[in-house]
Protein backbone atom coordinates (compact mmCIF):
# COMPACT_ATOMS: atom_id res chain seq x y z
CA UNK A 1 0.00 0.00 0.00
CA UNK A 2 1.39 3.79 -1.09
CA UNK A 3 0.74 6.77 -0.26
CA UNK A 4 -2.64 7.71 -0.83
CA UNK A 5 -3.94 4.62 -0.60
CA UNK A 6 -2.94 3.98 2.91
CA UNK A 7 -5.05 6.46 3.91
CA UNK A 8 -8.18 5.46 2.15
CA UNK A 9 -7.46 1.79 4.10
CA UNK A 10 -6.90 3.74 7.37
CA UNK A 11 -9.69 5.87 6.49
CA UNK A 12 -10.44 9.35 8.14
CA UNK A 13 -9.29 10.53 11.62
CA UNK A 14 -6.04 9.05 11.34
CA UNK A 15 -3.55 11.31 12.66
CA UNK A 16 -0.70 11.94 9.90
CA UNK A 17 1.92 10.98 11.96
CA UNK A 18 2.20 9.37 15.26
CA UNK A 19 4.92 9.08 17.61
CA UNK A 20 6.17 5.61 18.52
CA UNK A 21 9.30 5.99 20.03
CA UNK A 22 11.20 3.99 17.19
CA UNK A 23 13.75 6.02 15.12
CA UNK A 24 12.81 4.75 11.52
CA UNK A 25 9.50 3.91 9.60
CA UNK A 26 7.25 1.36 10.75
CA UNK A 27 6.77 -0.11 7.55
CA UNK A 28 8.25 -3.55 6.33
CA UNK A 29 7.87 -4.80 2.66
CA UNK A 30 7.80 -8.02 1.97
CA UNK A 31 7.65 -8.41 -1.64
CA UNK A 32 6.06 -11.81 -3.42
CA UNK A 33 9.19 -12.07 -5.35
CA UNK A 34 11.95 -10.62 -6.70
CA UNK A 35 13.73 -10.03 -9.95
CA UNK A 36 17.21 -9.01 -9.74
CA UNK A 37 16.28 -5.18 -10.11
CA UNK A 38 12.71 -4.89 -9.11
CA UNK A 39 12.09 -3.83 -5.35
CA UNK A 40 8.33 -4.03 -5.34
CA UNK A 41 8.02 -7.55 -6.44
CA UNK A 42 5.92 -9.16 -9.12
CA UNK A 43 2.66 -10.45 -8.51
CA UNK A 44 1.37 -14.17 -8.53
CA UNK A 45 -1.25 -13.36 -11.13
CA UNK A 46 1.43 -11.96 -13.85
CA UNK A 47 2.36 -13.71 -16.94
CA UNK A 48 -0.85 -14.20 -18.23
CA UNK A 49 -3.05 -16.03 -15.28
CA UNK A 50 -5.86 -13.47 -15.46
CA UNK A 51 -6.02 -13.72 -19.36
CA UNK A 52 -6.19 -17.77 -18.57
CA UNK A 53 -8.80 -17.09 -15.47
CA UNK A 54 -11.09 -15.61 -18.05
CA UNK A 55 -10.74 -17.80 -20.39
CA UNK A 56 -11.38 -20.75 -18.04
CA UNK A 57 -14.39 -18.74 -17.40
CA UNK A 58 -15.83 -18.06 -21.22
CA UNK A 59 -15.07 -21.48 -21.46
CA UNK A 60 -17.70 -23.13 -18.89
CA UNK A 61 -19.59 -19.84 -19.69
CA UNK A 62 -20.15 -21.01 -23.27
CA UNK A 63 -20.56 -24.67 -22.56
CA UNK A 64 -23.56 -23.89 -20.17
CA UNK A 65 -25.13 -21.89 -22.79
CA UNK A 66 -25.10 -24.51 -24.88
CA UNK A 67 -26.32 -26.99 -22.60
CA UNK A 68 -29.07 -24.90 -21.21
CA UNK A 69 -30.20 -23.98 -24.94
CA UNK A 70 -30.70 -27.73 -25.69
CA UNK A 71 -32.02 -29.03 -22.36
CA UNK A 72 -35.73 -28.62 -23.29
CA UNK A 73 -35.52 -29.54 -26.83
CA UNK A 74 -38.57 -28.86 -29.33
CA UNK A 75 -40.33 -31.90 -30.71
CA UNK A 76 -41.50 -33.09 -34.39
CA UNK A 77 -44.13 -35.75 -35.64
CA UNK A 78 -47.24 -35.84 -37.63
CA UNK A 79 -49.40 -32.45 -38.16
CA UNK A 80 -52.98 -34.68 -36.99
CA UNK A 81 -51.16 -35.04 -33.64
CA UNK A 82 -51.40 -30.82 -33.21
CA UNK A 83 -55.41 -29.86 -31.79
CA UNK A 84 -57.51 -26.82 -33.17
CA UNK A 85 -55.67 -24.83 -30.46
CA UNK A 86 -52.11 -25.54 -32.28
CA UNK A 87 -51.08 -27.95 -29.24
CA UNK A 88 -49.68 -30.95 -28.69
CA UNK A 89 -50.55 -33.60 -25.95
CA UNK A 90 -46.89 -33.99 -24.44
CA UNK A 91 -49.10 -35.99 -21.49
CA UNK A 92 -49.36 -38.79 -23.54
CA UNK A 93 -47.07 -41.35 -23.27
CA UNK A 94 -48.37 -43.46 -26.46
CA UNK A 95 -48.60 -41.86 -29.70
CA UNK A 96 -50.15 -44.16 -32.31
CA UNK A 97 -48.58 -44.16 -35.78
CA UNK A 98 -49.90 -45.79 -38.74
CA UNK A 99 -48.85 -46.71 -42.23
CA UNK A 100 -46.12 -44.00 -43.36
CA UNK A 101 -46.88 -41.40 -40.60
CA UNK A 102 -43.25 -39.94 -39.40
CA UNK A 103 -43.34 -41.16 -35.45
CA UNK A 104 -43.54 -38.25 -33.33
CA UNK A 105 -39.43 -37.23 -32.03
CA UNK A 106 -37.23 -34.46 -30.34
CA UNK A 107 -35.23 -32.67 -32.10
CA UNK A 108 -31.71 -32.73 -30.86
CA UNK A 109 -28.69 -31.19 -31.77
CA UNK A 110 -25.41 -33.43 -30.96
CA UNK A 111 -23.53 -30.08 -29.15
CA UNK A 112 -20.53 -31.75 -29.63
CA UNK A 113 -19.21 -31.10 -26.24
CA UNK A 114 -15.31 -32.61 -26.59
CA UNK A 115 -13.51 -30.12 -27.81
CA UNK A 116 -14.90 -27.45 -25.76
CA UNK A 117 -13.89 -29.70 -22.98
CA UNK A 118 -10.19 -30.45 -24.13
CA UNK A 119 -9.87 -26.34 -24.71
CA UNK A 120 -11.07 -26.17 -20.79
CA UNK A 121 -8.67 -29.10 -20.05
CA UNK A 122 -5.62 -27.42 -21.71
CA UNK A 123 -6.00 -23.52 -20.38
CA UNK A 124 -6.94 -25.33 -16.57
CA UNK A 125 -3.52 -27.48 -17.06
CA UNK A 126 -1.70 -23.87 -18.66
CA UNK A 127 -3.24 -22.30 -15.29
CA UNK A 128 -1.44 -25.11 -13.05
CA UNK A 129 2.00 -24.33 -15.10
CA UNK A 130 2.01 -21.00 -14.76
CA UNK A 131 1.28 -20.72 -11.06
CA UNK A 132 3.46 -23.30 -10.30
CA UNK A 133 1.32 -24.99 -8.59
CA UNK A 134 1.02 -28.69 -8.50
CA UNK A 135 -2.92 -29.75 -9.98
CA UNK A 136 -2.62 -32.76 -7.32
CA UNK A 137 -3.13 -29.72 -4.50
CA UNK A 138 -6.57 -29.15 -6.46
CA UNK A 139 -7.36 -33.00 -6.77
CA UNK A 140 -6.26 -34.06 -10.63
CA UNK A 141 -5.18 -36.96 -10.84
CA UNK A 142 -4.09 -38.45 -13.86
CA UNK A 143 -3.55 -42.16 -13.80
CA UNK A 144 -2.96 -44.47 -11.21
CA UNK A 145 -3.03 -43.60 -7.93
CA UNK A 146 0.54 -42.72 -6.15
CA UNK A 147 2.62 -45.99 -4.66
CA UNK A 148 4.93 -44.21 -2.84
CA UNK A 149 5.97 -41.12 -0.88
CA UNK A 150 8.48 -40.31 -3.07
CA UNK A 151 6.32 -39.86 -6.26
CA UNK A 152 4.08 -37.43 -4.64
CA UNK A 153 6.62 -35.59 -3.49
CA UNK A 154 7.78 -35.08 -6.75
CA UNK A 155 4.73 -34.15 -8.40
CA UNK A 156 4.43 -31.17 -5.22
CA UNK A 157 8.14 -29.97 -6.56
CA UNK A 158 7.00 -26.81 -8.31
CA UNK A 159 4.49 -26.07 -5.36
CA UNK A 160 7.53 -26.83 -2.55
CA UNK A 161 9.85 -25.09 -4.37
CA UNK A 162 7.74 -22.02 -5.12
CA UNK A 163 6.66 -22.26 -1.19
CA UNK A 164 10.25 -22.46 -0.41
CA UNK A 165 11.09 -18.90 -2.81
CA UNK A 166 8.59 -17.10 -0.40
CA UNK A 167 9.72 -18.41 2.44
CA UNK A 168 12.49 -16.33 2.36
CA UNK A 169 11.33 -13.02 1.92
CA UNK A 170 8.09 -13.79 4.39
CA UNK A 171 10.50 -14.95 6.87
CA UNK A 172 13.11 -11.43 6.46
CA UNK A 173 9.36 -9.87 6.79
CA UNK A 174 8.07 -11.19 9.84
CA UNK A 175 11.57 -11.14 12.16
CA UNK A 176 11.80 -7.59 11.19
CA UNK A 177 7.58 -6.79 11.97
CA UNK A 178 8.43 -8.39 15.52
CA UNK A 179 11.82 -6.49 16.17
CA UNK A 180 9.83 -3.47 15.53
CA UNK A 181 6.75 -4.14 17.69
CA UNK A 182 9.02 -5.44 20.77
CA UNK A 183 10.84 -2.23 20.31
CA UNK A 184 7.30 -0.06 20.24
CA UNK A 185 5.97 -1.78 23.18
CA UNK A 186 9.22 -2.23 25.50
CA UNK A 187 9.93 1.33 24.60
CA UNK A 188 13.53 0.90 23.30
CA UNK A 189 15.36 1.81 20.74
CA UNK A 190 15.60 -0.13 16.86
CA UNK A 191 19.03 -0.98 17.32
CA UNK A 192 18.62 -1.96 20.65
CA UNK A 193 16.40 -4.52 20.18
CA UNK A 194 17.44 -7.89 19.62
Amino acid sequence: IIGAQLSRVLGPGVPEESRTGVERSTLVHVPNTRGSNDFFGRSDLGGGLVTLFEEVDERLSQIVRILDKHASPKMAGPANLIDQDGNVNLLADYFGVSGNQPVPQYLTWDAQLIAAFEAYKAVKDEIFRHSQISPLLAGYVNGASYDSGRAYKMQLAPTLAKTARKGLYLDAGLREAVRLAVAIYTGKSYSDTP
